[in-house]
């Protein structure tokens, strides 16, 4: 009697288990976009050619223009990717959620660089201006 007690107090049943393991499976999707992320800023900062490079396309180029550019290239680029998973996957690619996430972030892309352009200005300077 004591014994079972303890089983169902300690011991992991399957929904439990089921659980766990999608806590876990989110951590780490999180653990690696934070890791991305973090390597992503350091090759930034530490690559001097990159920093000349985009200190003198700055230097040329006013930087609201060359953000929204570069915004533009990202929403084609997720254009594109929604077409070709129409023709792999069909109309099926709604459900998806990788597509979601490709309408969403060109979308809140967008909205940041039109509506509030100073956010990737000042993230831009911070990384790239001497």
């Amino acid at each position: 009697m004591l014994s079972e007690k303890l089983k169902k107090k300690y011991c992991i049943n399957k929904e439990s288990k089921e659980s766990l393991l999608l806590i876990r499976k989110r951590f780490l999707r999180v653990l690696c976009i934070v890791l991305f992320i973090k390597g992503v800023r350091i090759f930034l900062i530490k690559n001097e050619n990159v920093k000349e490079t985009v200190s003198s396309v700055f230097l040329k180029v006013d930087m609201e223009n060359f953000l929204k550019i570069i915004s533009v290239q990202f929403i084609t680029l997720g254009i594109i990717a929604v077409i070709v998973g129409y023709l792999i996957k069909g109309i099926s690619i709604i459900n998806n959620k990788f597509f979601n996430y490709i309408i969403f972030l060109c979308f809140s892309d967008w909205v940041l660089v039109y509506m509030f352009p100073e956010i990737y200005t000042s993230v831009a300077k911070s990384i790239f201006i001497r």
